[in-house]
């Protein structure tokens, strides 16, 4: 007599099979990537520098010209953060009127509407 499981059984070790296939072209997948990323990041360090640009080379050469006092930069950024605050200031004080505006002209359509159905009834 057949063992009644054997069509079951045959199905689930098909399905192991496809699935260690599977896991089998993933590992090989992941080692080939690995293998590319690697390979990338050694042409990348074996590749010079970039030469800067003008403007990072005149950077550079500024120090050499005499000493840069950090603290004076510092003052100087806190200087032109604070002339342009005011203009922020202003802008956003600027968006708030047109807001405020803008409300309470719908206000006073709302108002006018209200009244016009009043006039209705």
């Amino acid at each position: 007599m057949a063992d009644p499981d054997d069509g079951k059984r045959e199905r689930v070790m098909a399905r192991a099979a496809l699935a260690r296939k599977r896991y089998d072209a993933r590992q090989a997948r992941k080692a080939r990537d690995a293998a590319d990323k690697a390979k990338r990041l050694a042409e990348r360090a074996a590749v010079p520098a970039s030469p800067a640009p003008a403007a990072a080379q005149a950077a550079i050469a500024a120090p050499a010209a005499g000493p840069v006092d950090k603290n004076e930069l510092i003052r100087k950024a806190m200087e032109r953060a604070k002339q342009q605050a005011p203009v922020a200031a202003t802008a956003s004080s600027d968006k708030m009127a047109v807001i405020r505006a803008a409300m309470e002209r719908a206000a006073a359509m709302k108002a006018a509407q209200q009244e016009a159905d009043k006039d209705k009834e």
